[in-house]
C-alpha cells in the first residue's frame, strides 16, 4: 500500500513549518493518476506524520518519498490547487518557501513564550501567515557560556533557521569576570556564525534590571551589561547579523517588571513580544535592514562603526 502523503493541519501557532491555504470546496473530483498520488489521505493523516522510513527529505530537497517512487512538491501543490480534496485547512512544509526562526534564551525568553499562548497570534506571534515560524527555546538560568553547546544540541533535531534570536548573558553577569565575559561574548558569536553559516543572528539586547543577583552595586552591574551589549553588536555587525532594541525599557519603568525586579510584568512581556514581532517582520522584508527599530541617528553610527572598526562603543544604540 502507497504511504500517504501528510500534510500537517490544525496546526498549533507558531508550529514549524506549513504554508497556509484557503479551505477546499468538497464538491468537484481529482484525475485517476492525482487520486492516486493522495490515496489514503484522511484525518488522521493530517494530524500525525508518518514515520520516517514512509517520508523522507520533505525538506531539504522538495521531494516527497512516498514508499515507492519520489514525487516533487509542486506536484502535490498543483493537486491541492486545481482539485478539492477535503474540507481541512492544510499545510504543506515546502522547501525555501517558509522563513524559520529560533528565539533562544534564558527566562525572559521562556516566560515571552508562555505570554505568547494567551495573545491572538499565539506562539507563532501571528506571523506565521506572512511566512514566518518561531521555534521558542527558552531556558530558565541559562548562561551565555553554555549558549553555543545549547545551539549544537538544537541543531540535532531541527535544520538550521533562517534567523537565530539570542537574548542571554544576563545571568553571566556577576558570576563570570568582566573581561571574560566579553572575551566570551565575542568568540562564541563567531563560533556561531560559523556552525550557522546561512543563519542570521540577531542579538536581542540585554534588559535593564531594577535590581541584579549577583551584586547590589546596580550602577557597575548595568556598565557591564551595556558593555555586554556593545561588544555583542560589534560582533553581530561583523558577521552579517541583526540588532534588536528594546527602547521601552530606558529608565527602568516599574510597571514593565515583576516584583523581583528581575523578570518582566505581564504588561513588559506585551511589549517584549512586539518588538519581536515587528523586528521579525521588518528583518524578514527588509534585506538591508540591521537594526529593529531603526531612525536616522542609528543608521549614521552604523556607518561610522563600518569606517572606525576600533571605535564601538557607539554602537550603544538607544543607550540600552
Amino acid at each position: 500500500m502507497m504511504a500517504p502523503v501528510t500534510l500537517h493541519g490544525d496546526a498549533a501557532p507558531g508550529a514549524p513549518g506549513g504554508l497556509d491555504a484557503a479551505p477546499i470546496p468538497a464538491n468537484a473530483c481529482l484525475a485517476h493518476q492525482d487520486m492516486a498520488l493522495l490515496k489514503g489521505l484522511d484525518k488522521r493523516d493530517l494530524n500525525h506524520s508518518p514515520p520516517p522510513d514512509q517520508l523522507s527529505n520533505s525538506r531539504g530537497t522538495g521531494i516527497w518519498d512516498l514508499g515507492h517512487s519520489p514525487i516533487r512538491v509542486d506536484k502535490i501543490s498543483r493537486i491541492l490547487q486545481d482539485y478539492p480534496v477535503s474540507t481541512y485547512m492544510f499545510q504543506i512544509n515546502f522547501a525555501g518557501l517558509r522563513c524559520s526562526v529560533w528565539i533562544v534564551g534564558s527566562s525572559i525568553v521562556r516566560n515571552a513564550g508562555i505570554a505568547a499562548l494567551s495573545r491572538p497570534g499565539g506562539q507563532g506571534l501571528g506571523l506565521q501567515t506572512k511566512g514566518i515560524d518561531i521555534w521558542w527555546q527558552g531556558y530558565g538560568g541559562l548562561r551565555f557560556v553554555d549558549l553555543a553547546c545549547k545551539l549544537r544540541w538544537l541543531a540535532q533535531f531541527e535544520n538550521p533557521p533562517n534567523f537565530i534570536v539570542i537574548h542571554c548573558g544576563a545571568n553571566d553577569i556577576g558570576q563570570v569576570k568582566t573581561q571574560k565575559l566579553l572575551d566570551r561574548v565575542r568568540w562564541d558569536l563567531r563560533l556561531l556564525a560559523s556552525i550557522f553559516p546561512n543563519t542570521k543572528l540577531v542579538w536581542s539586547f540585554l534588559l535593564p534590571r531594577v535590581a541584579w543577583r549577583y551584586s547590589k552595586n546596580v550602577r557597575a552591574m548595568e556598565q557591564t551589561r551595556n558593555r555586554v551589549n556593545r561588544a555583542a553588536a560589534k560582533e553581530i555587525l561583523g558577521c552579517g547579523g541583526r540588532l534588536l532594541r528594546h527602547t521601552q525599557f530606558l529608565g527602568k519603568p516599574k510597571q514593565l517588571y515583576s516584583r523581583d525586579g528581575v523578570h518582566l510584568s505581564g504588561l513588559g512581556n506585551d511589549i517584549y513580544l512586539n518588538n519581536l514581532q515587528g523586528a521579525l517582520e521588518y528583518f524578514v522584508k527588509n534585506k538591508e535592514g540591521v537594526v529593529f527599530p531603526r531612525n536616522e541617528t542609528d543608521k549614521r553610527r552604523l556607518n561610522i562603526l563600518q569606517q572606525f572598526d576600533d571605535i564601538f562603543f557607539i554602537i550603544n544604540v538607544g543607550h540600552v
